[in-house]
């Protein structure tokens, strides 16, 4: 008698275990994606933050080369005339003339002496760029004040990650 109360038994206890199984596979393969997707989240964000770290390095940059030598407009890379657009893309590739380089020592230089200020980043798709234009004064403000637009493009460790940073710098001969 007790054999046959198990044989009855046996087939529901098999039962169970496989819908438990397919539970348990589902969960597993829910899991695994989630964290496939935030380790890509994650990559994601990193590579963008180091795109905008390298925008902010060549603003840094500029805007010290602004201070340090305001009088070399035109005639060297970055320093570009009122009526460059600098918001294209095709301005900011490794070739292009209107913009700098943190590594290129043909416009990190000051002038009038042979200091030269570069930097070369690892681990970036390209070179933080940047570039300074002269702006036309506002109406009514001192002729005592010079505007500049200071651009600088930033790209992390993939080509496609890419910062564009524009602020705009008063200087004033008081």
């Amino acid at each position: 008698m007790i054999n046959r109360r198990f044989a009855r038994t046996n087939g529901f206890v098999l039962i169970t275990s496989l819908i438990f199984l397919v539970a348990m596979t589902i969960a597993v393969v829910y899991a695994v994606r989630s964290a496939t997707m935030r380790e890509r989240l994650a990559g994601n964000e990193r590579v963008r933050s180091q795109a905008f770290q390298m925008a902010e390095l060549a603003m840094t940059r500029a805007q010290g080369r602004l201070v340090d030598d305001p009088l070399s407009f035109g005639s060297k890379p970055g320093w570009v005339n009122i009526t460059t657009n600098l918001q294209p893309r095709e301005n900011w590739v490794a070739t292009s003339t209107t913009t700098c380089a943190i590594d290129d020592a043909n416009c990190n230089d000051k002038e009038g002496s042979n200091l030269t200020k570069t930097i070369y980043i690892s681990g970036v798709a390209v070179q933080p760029r940047w570039a300074i234009k002269e702006m036309t004064p506002p109406a009514g403000t001192s002729t005592d004040c010079t505007f500049y637009e200071v651009w600088s493009h930033g790209v992390g460790s993939s080509a496609e990650s890419s910062v564009l940073l524009r602020s705009v710098v008063r200087a004033c001969d008081s």
